[in-house]
């Protein structure tokens, strides 16, 4: 009887199965991994750029993770809404902000400088993340080789 034979390619499936298993549960490990060193540099940046001796602004920014494992970002956290809430004022800080204009009846002067610059703490985090998580990813890569 003619046919094809597959049983000679029961090694590679089982090494397929094993590798997508083992994949979901590494990538999660190294998702939360490229977070941590996320947050860590933000925080850094934060207080290398701006006055944060009580660590209030580094305090406002948390790690989010999804919930199946595929998804990791780093936001101000949740909660208060309105002006001075923490997404506001991590907003004004990473953007810039206007101030006031001085009134003619007020005794104190606002300073002539009508815009503050942005301190762009963010942007800067995620040009420094760019070797440190494809570093991370190639270490995924090598450990999902050794298991083929």
């Amino acid at each position: 009887m003619q046919g094809i034979d597959l049983h000679e390619f029961d090694n590679l499936t089982r090494s397929i199965d094993k590798l997508i298993a083992s994949g979901k549960e590494e990538k999660r490990k190294v998702l939360d991994r490229c977070g941590e060193i996320a947050l860590s540099e933000l925080q850094k940046n934060i207080g290398l750029r701006v006055n944060d001796k009580n660590r209030k602004i580094r305090s406002f920014q948390e790690l989010r993770k999804g919930s199946k494992g595929g998804y990791v970002a780093i936001s101000p956290i949740k909660g208060e809404t309105g002006a001075d809430s923490p997404g506001a004022i991590t907003n004004y800080l990473e953007g810039g902000h206007r101030t006031r204009e001085a009134k003619l009846y007020r005794k104190r002067k606002t300073p002539k400088k009508l815009y503050v610059k942005g301190y762009f703490f963010y942007e800067d985090t995620r040009a420094d993340l760019e070797d440190k998580v494809v570093n991370e990813f190639e270490n995924l890569a090598d450990k999902l080789s050794e298991v083929i």
